[in-house]
This record gives structure tokens, sequence and C-alpha cells, in this order.
């Protein structure tokens, strides 16, 4: 099984130990028979300190672009590497593929596994998960978000911290009534090192790594399930070829 997780940013943006710490963190999820390939869009970027919905307006149809061509690739499965699953959608319109986002997997995850979870959340992105989670229809299972102002591009020089931002975060979210954490930043987790087996096991509730999305799209692949075209109609083939004929 071969499977591609598109980043999102343009390879050039990305320090090189951040993408191996990515590639080692994801391919620690994946079967020994699948193969993870990391693909980068051809242009824009999402790597940035504080990014809006407004940073994925240009590069969303650049995923895309990058998903339609892994599955002519022959991918059996497409992910997109960021917490808020930008071009998911989008993609799956476009591409019989399973595509899947970290997002809302690991809140659905959560979902079957508790009522209310607490998100442990870079200050940036606390407006997106919000959203994020109304236009999922998930708000019910948010039930504590608290903002770490930690900076998405230092997490590997904060180890230490992170984890006990994290311990301590959990306690007061399990205060609140949260009965499952989720870490809401993949560098969190692939460069700031926290393990969530390790602390679902310290904390005694789960800790859901929203990295699981590859176990996730294992499954569907073998067995043969992929979005559903009455969810995700395709547009007509020569809009979809006029539109990445216009990107190159």
């Amino acid at each position: 099984m071969k499977i591609a997780v598109c980043l999102v940013a343009a390879r050039k943006y990305y320090p090189e130990s951040e993408i191996e710490a990515r590639r080692r963190h994801i391919e620690s999820f994946a079967s020994k028979e699948t193969t993870i390939e990391l693909v980068f869009p051809d242009e824009g970027n999402y790597w940035v300190d504080k990014p809006t919905e407004f940073d994925t307006v240009y590069l969303k149809a650049y995923i895309v672009k990058r998903i339609v061509e892994a599955e002519k690739q022959g991918f059996d499965a497409a992910l997109v590497n960021c917490i808020i699953d930008p071009g998911v959608d989008e993609s799956r319109c476009v591409v019989n593929i399973p595509v899947l986002g970290p997002g809302r997997t690991s809140m659905h995850i959560a979902s079957m596994l508790a009522d209310k979870a607490g998100f442990f959340c870079p200050a940036a992105l606390v407006p997106h998960l919000h959203r994020f989670a109304k236009t999922y229809d998930m708000e019910q299972t948010v039930g504590y978000v608290e903002p770490v102002d930690l900076g998405p591009t230092a997490f590997s020089d904060k180890k230490k911290a992170i984890r006990e931002a994290f311990l301590t975060f959990a306690q007061r979210a399990i205060d609140a009534g949260a009965q499952a954490l989720i870490p809401w930043g993949l560098p969190l987790l692939s460069a700031g090192g926290l393990r969530a087996q390790e602390l679902s096991k310290e904390l005694g509730i789960p800790v859901i790594d929203p990295h699981i999305y590859v176990k996730v799209a294992e499954s569907l692949v073998e067995m043969g399930l992929s979005q559903s075209r009455k969810a995700y109609p395709a547009p007509p083939e020569k809009q979809i070829d006029g539109l990445l004929k216009s990107m190159k």
C-alpha cells in the first residue's frame, strides 16, 4: 500500500529537520507493508506563525493538484498534513482514492471514545478550532480548549516545556470535564515530542494523536472504501483538467 502525505507549503519553506521529524513520526503509524511518501504543493505556504483561513485560499488549489497527481501515480490514499484539513473536501470531489485530514479524523475518534475532549491548542489556532468544529457539527465534542503560546516553528527546541505544559493543561482539562485529550497541532507531536500512548497511560484517559489518520486510511484502503460520490459529487472532467492546466 502507498499513501501520499501532502504537506501544506512548497518544499522550500520547510526546514529539512522539520520534514524529517514529520516523516519519522508519520511512518511510526504505518504498517510495515505501507509506504509513506511526503509530497508538497508546487506553491503556497501555510508554514507561518499565525495562520488564518486566508492563507489557505491560494494553497487549497495546489493541494488538490498534488493529490490528483498522487492518484495518477498509483497512491492508494492521500492525507493532508494540517490539523484544519485544508483542501481535503475539495480533493475528495476529484479523486477516487480516500482523502483524509487529521483534524476531522481525530475529532471523530475522540467522539467514539468520550463525550467531551480537551484541546491543547497553539493560541493562533484557537479560532480555527471552534469554526472547524462547527463546520463538521462536532461542537459537542469540544469540552475544553486551552491556548498555548509556543510558536509553530520552534517546537523541536521546547520538548521539555511542551510536555510540562501539556501535563498541567491535562489536569485543568480533566477538572473541567474532559474525558479525552487532543494535542491540536501536528508539530506538537512530530517535532515537540509529545507521545500520546505514554501520556494516555500516565494520565489514565485517552490522548489522541491526530496522526492516527494513517491507520484509518490503511483500514479504508484494505476494506475498499472511499468518500461517497453522493456526498462529494465530481465536477465535469473538463472542468478539472482546465483548472489544473491553468496552474502550470
